[in-house]
């Protein structure tokens, strides 16, 4: 579709860590590239998830659509990478650096 963009998501390899640093310059020389987000340029713009109602004892956590400062779950978004072509962004996602 002309003029379309596409995403691509980084995501985490751990279970647990805190997110302390995100590198996106590399990714920024693949062709195709537009954009690249994380979770803390977006933590103002966006809602977390909505959670059910909580049962005694039970403590859930807010969630995020990108997570911000730490991740919990293998596989959890970390960057939201934006390029012209599904392979673009795809390559670029490859190369951003998270720390």
């Amino acid at each position: 579709m002309p003029g379309a963009l596409y995403l691509a998501l980084v995501r985490s390899p751990y279970p647990h860590a805190e997110i302390t640093n995100v590198d996106w310059s590399p990714a920024a020389r693949v062709p195709g590239f537009v954009t690249a987000l994380s979770g803390r340029d977006l933590a103002d713009w966006l809602a977390p998830f909505p959670v059910p109602p909580q049962s005694a004892g039970v403590r859930l956590q807010r969630r995020y659509p990108l997570a911000v400062d730490r991740v919990r779950f293998v596989g959890e978004g970390v960057v939201a990478v934006v390029a012209t072509s599904r392979s673009a962004a795809e390559d670029a996602a490859a190369e951003v650096l998270v720390e």
